[in-house]
């Protein structure tokens, strides 16, 4: 929930702003960035459960989960699930500039 909320809040400072045509946009995700950066510094140390274990390298690897394929309709979601992405990477890429282009004014805040 709270990445949709800073997705729309990111929208409405960069269209705010009216930056969308400009490389200001990357110079704010670079200071966003780096201050998410400096927070995690600040983080308390949480190491993992498993700290001092040994680990062979299908564990590493996640090849534990290799398991789920024998199940088809899990087979069938995941395969979906990475086509779907191809052409979305199209659509979200250049949504913003389409819309720009097609006449809507503050794209990036609707």
């Amino acid at each position: 929930m709270f990445g949709t909320v800073g997705w729309i809040i990111s929208g409405i400072l960069i269209s705010s702003l009216e930056v969308e045509k400009t490389h200001f946009i990357f110079i704010t995700a670079a200071a966003a960035s780096t201050l998410l950066g400096l927070y995690s510094f600040t983080l308390p140390n949480t190491p993992p459960p498993a700290k001092g274990t040994t680990m062979s390298a299908s564990q590493a690897l996640g090849a534990d989960a290799l398991v789920l394929f024998k199940d088809r309709p899990y087979t069938v979601f995941f395969i979906a699930a990475v086509l779907i992405c191809i052409p979305l990477s199209f659509y979200y890429g250049f949504a913003n500039l389409f819309l720009n282009e097609a006449g809507m004014e503050n794209a990036a805040e609707r």
